[in-house]
Order: C-alpha cells, then sequence, then structure tokens
C-alpha cells in the first residue's frame, strides 16, 4: 500500500473524531504519511508490522498524563535523580517495522548522553528509560510489545484508577512492587495521588505530595 489519496485522509481526519481510526495491512510510507499529515493534531499514532491506529486523547486523559508528569518531576527533583523529559517524541525503529508515541517519556540514566539532543534516531540513540502509558479508551495491544522490542526498561500504567509498575526483566515486562527508578512510595501510593489530584488545586496538591516524598526520604 502506498500514500492515502487526499479523500481518504479526508475521511481518516473525520474518523478520528470519533476517538480511533485503524488501518489494516498498512505500510511503513503510509504510517509515515499519516504522522506527517496529523502531527498539527494531538493524536496517537502507531504502528505495529503493518497495522496502525489513529487515536485521539480526552480532557481526563490529559489531566491524567500532567498529574503524573508532576510527580515524576517531583521525585526526580527530591532524590537528585537525572531528568530529561521527551514527551510525546515519536518512538520508532523502520526495521522492526514499529512505532510507537507514548503519553510522556523520560530519559534518566541515559539522560546525559541525551543532552542537547534534537532527534530521536533509535537506530544510535537509546530508548527513553521510563515510558507512561494511560489508558482512558481502547488502544491498540501491541504497544506493549512495541516498548519491548525497542528495549524501553520501564512502563508505568495507569488504567481504572491503578497504576502498574512494569520492569523490563529479560524480554518480557513484569509488574513490581516499587518502581527501580523511583521506589520511594508505591503504586498504590502514586495512584491515590493521582485521584486525588483530579479534584484539589494542582498547585496545593503538589506541594502536599512534595511534602510526603521528603518524609519518604527521611523515613529511610
Amino acid at each position: 500500500m502506498l500514500l492515502l489519496e487526499q479523500s481518504e485522509m479526508m475521511q481518516a481526519a473525520s474518523a478520528i473524531e470519533s476517538q480511533r481510526f485503524v488501518f489494516d495491512s498498512a505500510d511503513w510510507a503510509l504510517y509515515e504519511h499519516v504522522s506527517q499529515t496529523l502531527q498539527d493534531r494531538h493524536v496517537f499514532v502507531t504502528f505495529y508490522k503493518g497495522r496502525l491506529e489513529v487515536v485521539t486523547v480526552s480532557l481526563l486523559h490529559e489531566r491524567i498524563v500532567g498529574l503524573i508528569t508532576h510527580l515524576i518531576r517531583v521525585l526526580a527533583e527530591e532524590t537528585d535523580t537525572p531528568l530529561g523529559g521527551a514527551g510525546m517524541a515519536t518512538l520508532r525503529r523502520e526495521d522492526m517495522d514499529e512505532g510507537v508515541q507514548a503519553d510522556t517519556c523520560f530519559y534518566i540514566a541515559n539522560e546525559a548522553r541525551m543532552r542537547g539532543k534534537k532527534e530521536l534516531d533509535l537506530m544510535v540513540d537509546p530508548p527513553p528509560d521510563l515510558a507512561v502509558e494511560v489508558e482512558i479508551t481502547h488502544r491498540l495491544g501491541e504497544r506493549k510489545t512495541i516498548y519491548q522490542d525497542l528495549g524501553v526498561p520501564e512502563i508505568w500504567r495507569h488504567f481504572s484508577g491503578r497504576l502498574v509498575v512494569l520492569h523490563k526483566k529479560g524480554d518480557v515486562y513484569e509488574p513490581v512492587d516499587r518502581s527501580p527508578t523511583f521506589p520511594q512510595l508505591s503504586p498504590e501510593e502514586l495512584a491515590g495521588f493521582i485521584a486525588a489530584g483530579l479534584s484539589q488545586d494542582e498547585t496545593a496538591w503538589t506541594k502536599a505530595f512534595r511534602r510526603r516524598v521528603r518524609e519518604a526520604i527521611g523515613s529511610h
């Protein structure tokens, strides 16, 4: 399959308004064309070995992503952990026929190596050390497999009010009771802060979370 005609792209854009649009039997050229055409829309484009999905995001989704980003930045600040945000940067490898955008992602162990970079090339650059996935609507099931293939060491997955931390061990992800990167608070406690943040002023909420992190650090 080559590039979509303009009329087909208009149909795709219309379908995106209903949250999800899927191309089966797509190829890499189509993936790149859709990504380029929709780059000004706040959507997620995922490609896995011929299957292309485009998903819009909701206000709730964006609020939760923002809260988790705050949590990670506070944890990094209070533990003096190097941190480099990569946001929704596209993670892709043409040789693997795979591409994905995290809700947000970060360089931590590899922060110094990526400092000053303006473009990401996973043929030579390391993948992000931590990716965040917030699931409000159905998303392509292969996303975790793509992260696995690309070598992302840690995923924070938020769904149905829960936060699960997945750590890559060998060729698979396993849930762990503490983040290897930020073990100060359990996923359950972090999920509680995320839930509280949805109904609170974020400035006061951030201050409360910072106090809790300092308390946890001081108790060890």
